[in-house]
């Protein structure tokens, strides 16, 4: 009798091991099953077809890496420099060639059509994008809607001289007009004429006057609320970066290979460096060093007092796009800075 309850026991043990690692492992095959199903993050599923216009300019912009037909067809009408560099990033990703997907939905919300090309930076503000044309048109957009708010002309052409200011716009244009205009109403506060100059570059300012640069070579203090004229260097060379105003310096490079640091009050000049190169692109400057790149490819620290160089870094071609700071929020210190 104790034999048969013994004997009985066991077998009810092994039924439960027996149910237990069968349903383990049948668990193990389901998660397998969903981790095969979810082998891409949902971050990067595969989207569906859709014709959309912001789907068109996410296949322009980010073309599939996976060669398909049609987009061996579309890379043989690129040019030869894109086809060699894609050619090697496919040849480099076999076998494991992939899709490349946006994980955040991209919708076209409106567009808003100029008469003319805008090559100046737009300005925005809580409600409204200000963009100028090439042909001198100022348009005021809502950003919700995408309508136009007012419109004006300022009868020149205008390049990157464009910039919003507590409630205004500076407009520099390459006639050597500067012009203050109302970003609330299109209206002019004010107009200036600078003969033999020409203005392309995106102006700075401090608590009192504007600094544009002129690609004839002449850096001009001008004040932001009467449109007086304060001082005008002449540096004979034409520059084509935007400046930088810092503890009472403006800092401009130039083609002259030179970059300068104006005082901001006299319009004297208080240090310069020369570069190995032509400087074409735009400085950053603080506490802790004026940086900017030169067209030989090295990539420049100074002293912003003095001028004194800390270093230079050489890069693989010229430098023309205006560094960036990463600053350490802890200590409001500079840590790192980019340039391209």
């Amino acid at each position: 009798m104790k034999l048969k309850r013994l004997l009985i026991v066991l077998v009810l043990l092994l039924s439960i091991v027996y149910l237990n690692l069968t349903a383990r492992a049948s668990q193990r095959i389901v998660d397998l099953i969903q981790h095969k199903e979810r082998s891409q993050p949902e971050f990067f599923q595969i989207p569906k077809e859709d014709e959309s216009v912001g789907a068109q300019l996410i296949t322009q912009v980010l073309p599939q890496t996976k060669p398909t037909q049609t987009s061996q067809t579309q890379t043989r009408t690129q040019s030869q420099t894109q086809t060699q560099t894609q050619t090697q990033t496919q040849t480099q990703s076999q076998p494991q060639s992939q899709y490349l997907y946006i994980g955040f939905p991209v919708q076209l919300s409106w567009k808003y059509k100029t008469p003319a090309p805008l090559i100046a930076q737009p300005q925005t503000d809580e409600t409204t994008v200000y963009v100028a044309s090439k042909t001198g048109g100022i348009h005021r957009v809502n950003q919700e809607s995408g309508q136009a708010v007012w419109r004006t002309n300022v009868g020149d052409g205008i390049e990157e001289a464009f910039i919003l200011i507590n409630r205004a716009l500076f407009v520099g244009t390459t006639g050597g007009k500067i012009f203050a205009i109302s970003a609330d109403t299109g209206k002019a506060y004010w107009r200036k004429q600078f003969d033999d100059e020409s203005f392309f570059a995106r102006p700075m300012a401090d608590e009192k006057n504007l600094y544009f640069v002129s690609q004839k070579g002449s850096v001009v203090s001008i004040n932001a609320k009467t449109g007086d004229p304060g001082w005008r260097f002449k540096i004979g060379s034409p520059c084509m970066t935007s400046p930088w105003v810092y503890n009472k310096k403006v800092y401009v490079g130039c083609n002259d290979k030179t970059m300068y640091a104006i005082d901001t009050q006299a319009g004297f000049v208080k240090w310069k460096f020369n570069a190995n190169a032509e400087i074409q692109g735009s400085p950053i400057a603080g506490p802790e060093g004026v940086f900017f790149g030169s067209e030989d490819g090295n990539f420049y620290r100074l002293d912003p007092e003095t001028g004194v160089m800390y270093w230079k870094y050489k890069t693989g071609g010229a430098i023309r796009g205006v560094p960036m700071f990463y600053t350490n929020e802890r200590n409001n210190r500079i840590e790192d800075v980019f340039t391209s």
